[in-house]
């Protein structure tokens, strides 16, 4: 069994050279790694450790920025058995491919969501699980085995002929392309394929603010994409009354979002006034 590491990046710097770097050191040897660039002119230091492991990888550079379109494009140049997604931003393991492929050998996996691990994010005993009513429950940060019916992009796998079977990814969802992952596998369970959490598979996810397919949106809940991406993914999945209670809730999320974007004008605005008086 082959296994592939694809990793969209577009912006990224420091983090990638390491979150490439944890991939060549994989102790599954059989492993190819697929980077699809999306950046326009990386850093001198960056550009240099690329060049110096291209003969490792399969770099592969694309002008027009976009996480789904990425995402299909590593795939369709990969050549493993089994596919694993990754962000651009992460700390793994040694073992971390290997345990995802232990899932296949041993528990009939189709897809496999890893646990992701931040810094705001404690430990829960569920996996994320999505229900009818567009309401997530449950964790990426999970500690315990089980079955979900939906995946984060940045720590999962799926077999390459069940990519194939539901058509790989939405390209659709664009710019902050929030849901990209959750249709993906809302797809795959769907379609019956068998979707498993596995605890053992994590890695760490910086969340580094600088680059990332969120370049240039400061708020995303301020932006069209945010909503967009959000109301695609509910009316290709739900009833019309969910998606009708569901847009109520994004009116809300966005009432919010302003209300925090005009406090800390304000505290900016304030700091810059005690600034000016305390310089004179």
């Amino acid at each position: 069994m082959k296994a592939s590491i694809i990793i969209p990046t577009y912006n990224r710097e420091d983090a990638l050279v390491n979150t490439i770097e944890n991939c060549l050191s994989q102790d599954f040897k059989d492993l190819e790694i697929v980077v699809i660039d999306q950046t326009k002119q990386h850093q001198t230091d960056t550009t240099k450790y690329i060049e110096s492991i291209k003969k490792r990888i399969i770099y592969i550079t694309e002008d027009i920025a976009g996480l789904t379109r990425a995402r299909n494009i590593g795939a369709r140049n990969a050549s493993g058995d089994i596919l694993i997604f990754i962000d651009d931003d992460v700390i793994l393991d040694t073992n971390f491919v290997s345990q995802h492929i232990k899932n296949y050998i041993l528990n009939n996996a189709d897809a496999v969501q890893g646990r992701i691990i931040e810094d705001d994010s404690e430990p829960k005993n569920k996996p994320q699980w999505i229900d009818n009513k567009i309401r997530f429950s449950g964790s990426n940060n999970c500690i315990s085995h089980g079955k979900t019916n939906t995946l984060t992009g940045c720590n999962f796998s799926v077999k390459k002929t069940a990519y194939l079977d539901v058509g790989g990814f939405d390209e659709r969802y664009t710019k902050s392309s929030n849901n990209e992952d959750s249709d993906f596998g809302l797809r795959l369970f769907k379609n019956n394929f068998n979707i498993v959490f596995s605890p053992e598979a994590k890695l760490k996810h910086l969340r580094i603010t600088s680059g990332g397919v969120d370049t240039g949106i400061e708020s995303q809940k301020l932006s069209l994409s945010y909503y967009y991406c959000e109301l695609l993914f509910a009316r290709k999945h739900f009833s019309y009354p969910v998606i009708l209670y569901y847009k109520a809730r994004l009116m809300w999320r966005g009432i919010k979002a302003i209300i925090k974007l005009v406090k800390y004008a304000d505290k900016k605005a304030l700091t810059a006034l005690d600034n000016q008086l305390s310089s004179k």
